[in-house]
């Protein structure tokens, strides 16, 4: 947020008008059917918090705006100039909310799932560590400030972060036959929560309550039910984009909220002992428990170690993090 914000999203926007102006003089350069094609990542917020008035029946409602989505809602612009002006062929896929492993320090996300396992430690447990210097960053105001209604309980839709990968590798080897302007797919889940059902589901898995069940709807919203923009990140993918998806990528959401949640824990501990759980740790066995439940989603991607590691189960009583053979 704030004036850092605007000046990282505006070199987003300078990096994608130069992407697409090197696509253009390509173009212009000939190639035939082999012209290379762009393939990125927008946000629902594009539609939602764009800032851009929605136009019904005549009339204009006031929409919500935030840096991220009018940005991303300029690089669709952007992607839609080009296709017209220079023949520049892309397809765009708007996300929702990101959960799982691999986070990004700073984000949302990556923060509170942090705070939940640092805490269940101690902040100043040894072998763990520390907090960064600046440990209001942990305080749930400050993480909760980070995204708009967060913390008035906001359901968002959620789509988990290796699924968003694979929606990527597909669309990667798509190609719209004589496309008249350029591909936007809306890319997402049945999946909706709210942060601070979020934080309550991953402390319940450490306290051993994990059978829990999601309290909001799972269900798809019927194509002949037509949503305003403004619930595009707050309910589920509509029946018509889910179909959509894999009438033209083969693609379709996989991971639920139990297992992806638990998969992002499973990082956050694994981070916290990278080189295996002691004994003494305190929530030991629901640690254990985390980590078993997720090897199936964990083990064989990059974990993070200097060496290169993938994660293999030693000892029942600890999991240690051994040099990747492969």
């Amino acid at each position: 947020g704030g004036k850092q914000g605007m000046m990282r999203r505006f070199d987003s926007l300078l990096s994608m008008d130069q992407v697409l102006s090197s696509l253009a003089r390509s173009n212009e350069a000939g190639g035939g059917d082999k012209q290379p094609r762009l393939v990125y990542v927008s946000s629902n917020e594009a539609g939602d918090q764009s800032g851009v008035a929605l136009e019904s029946a005549g009339l204009s409602a006031p929409r919500p705006a935030s840096v991220y989505g009018t940005s991303t809602l300029l690089n669709e612009v952007l992607a839609s100039y080009y296709h017209r002006h220079n023949g520049v062929d892309s397809v765009g896929l708007r996300i929702p909310t990101v959960f799982g492993p691999f986070s990004r320090s700073g984000s949302l996300i990556h923060d509170l799932t942090e705070r939940i396992v640092r805490d269940a430690v101690g902040r100043d447990a040894e072998g763990v560590p520390k907090y960064h210097l600046d440990r209001d960053r942990y305080e749930l105001p400050n993480i909760w400030s980070k995204r708009e209604g967060a913390a008035s309980g906001a359901t968002e839709q959620m789509v988990y972060v290796y699924d968003v990968a694979s929606a990527i590798v597909s669309a990667m080897q798509f190609k719209q036959p004589d496309a008249s302007a350029p591909t936007l797919m809306r890319i997402g889940s049945k999946i909706t929560t709210s942060m601070n059902e979020l934080k309550e589901r991953m402390e319940g898995y450490i306290n051993l309550t994990d059978q829990l069940e999601p309290t909001s709807s799972t269900a798809l919203v019927g194509a002949s039910e037509e949503q305003p923009d403004a619930y595009l990140n707050t309910h589920p993918l509509s029946i018509y984009d889910a179909e959509r998806d894999r009438d033209l990528i083969g693609w379709s959401h996989k991971t639920g909220l139990h297992e992806g949640t638990k998969s992002m824990l499973a990082w956050q501990i694994l981070k916290a002992y990278p080189y295996g759980l002691p004994k003494s740790v305190p929530y030991h066995s629901a640690f254990l428990s985390i980590l078993e439940d997720s090897r199936p989603s964990i083990s064989y991607h990059s974990l993070p170690c200097a060496a290169g590691c993938r994660w293999e189960g030693g000892h029942p009583d600890s999991y240690s993090m051994q040099p990747d053979r492969a």
